[in-house]
């Protein structure tokens, strides 16, 4: 057997690979393929055993297995998926059910909505009609007020200043300064 402390059996990060570079990789050539093989799978030196074949075998096993499960969760998940379906379904025909009997129940039968609806507007059209007397006599008071004042201004516009009045006196003004403090 080769010695593990050979620099041919070390990597670079110094960790040694098991076997010399040489016996490391053997190649195959089948069908004009490439293939690289472990050393330590053709080594004549290391007794296999049945290792490898219950290897494969066990591996068979969990495919087979894994391949049962796969089916079961698929099969898991399309019933779920179906009675979500069936449920939204159940839940929509329930609401629309509960929506047709209510319509049903608010049906008018004996035409007395019409008749309230009749006295509503009425109703509205009698407040309107009180409502819009209030506005117009709101305005005429808030006329008469505003007339009365236009008078009162109009008197006493006449005790204002003229034009001629106010430049005479600012004419004085400058010809006779005063001080003002």
């Amino acid at each position: 057997m080769a010695s593990f402390t050979s620099s041919s059996c070390t990597s670079s990060s110094g960790r040694g690979t098991g076997w010399p570079r040489q016996q490391t990789l053997t190649t195959l050539t089948t069908n004009s393929i490439l293939r690289q093989k472990r050393g330590y799978a053709n080594d004549p030196t290391i007794d296999k055993g049945a290792f490898p074949a219950l290897r494969k075998k066990h591996e068979a096993e969990l495919n087979a297995l894994r391949k049962q499960w796969r089916e079961e969760f698929d099969r898991e998940t399309r019933l779920k998926r179906e009675e979500k379906e069936k449920e939204y379904e159940k839940k929509h025909r329930e609401q629309d059910e509960r929506r047709r009997e209510k319509l049903a129940a608010f049906e008018d039968k004996t035409e007395e909505r019409q008749r309230m609806r009749k006295q509503n507007y009425e109703r509205r059209m009698k407040k309107r009609a009180h409502t819009e007397h209030k506005l117009k006599q709101k305005m005429a008071a808030s006329e008469r007020r505003s007339r009365w004042r236009n008078v009162e201004l109009y008197a006493e516009a006449e005790k204002w200043i003229g034009r001629e009045q106010l430049e005479k006196r600012i004419e004085n003004a400058l010809n006779r300064p005063e001080k003002m403090y």
